[in-house]
């Protein structure tokens, strides 16, 4: 949906805040990395675990 649409055609950045993962919540997360990797060429990686 977001790739037929158009959506993310520009986007530079994506951030994502994931609080719980759900498969319902997190269930594309995978198919927007790899789009993220692929398409945009350009992923970078941030990781800061809460309290």
């Amino acid at each position: 949906m977001l790739v037929d649409n158009g959506l993310l055609e520009d986007i530079d950045v994506i951030n994502l805040m994931i609080i719980h993962t759900y498969s319902d919540h997190i269930g594309s997360l995978g198919t927007l990395v790899m789009y993220s990797y692929y398409t945009l060429k350009n992923i970078k990686y941030s990781y800061e675990k809460s309290s």
